[in-house]
């Protein structure tokens, strides 16, 4: 499940959000790859949209790493 949620992310990054495939790591920040806040609020609510759940309220998206989203949602996959 962590590599599928990682290569979506990192997919829809480079797809939807115009991130260099050069610019992407498990552990760059959002901010880092040159997404604005509007553009992380965006991916997240696919993320939630995704898989059915809610992310923690006042998760600091922008210092967030795809490697860190992906521990969250299988976070509240277990839950």
């Amino acid at each position: 499940m962590a590599e599928d949620l990682y290569q979506r992310i990192a997919d829809t990054l480079v797809g939807k959000f115009d991130v260099d495939r050069r610019d992407l790591g498990p552990d760059r920040s959002y901010a880092d790859m040159g997404l604005d806040s509007v553009s992380i609020v965006e991916l997240f609510v696919m993320i939630e949209e995704w898989w059915g759940l809610a992310l923690p309220e006042g998760t600091p998206l922008p210092e967030l790493t795809p490697a860190r989203t992906v521990a969250l949602v299988a976070e509240k996959i277990r839950a």
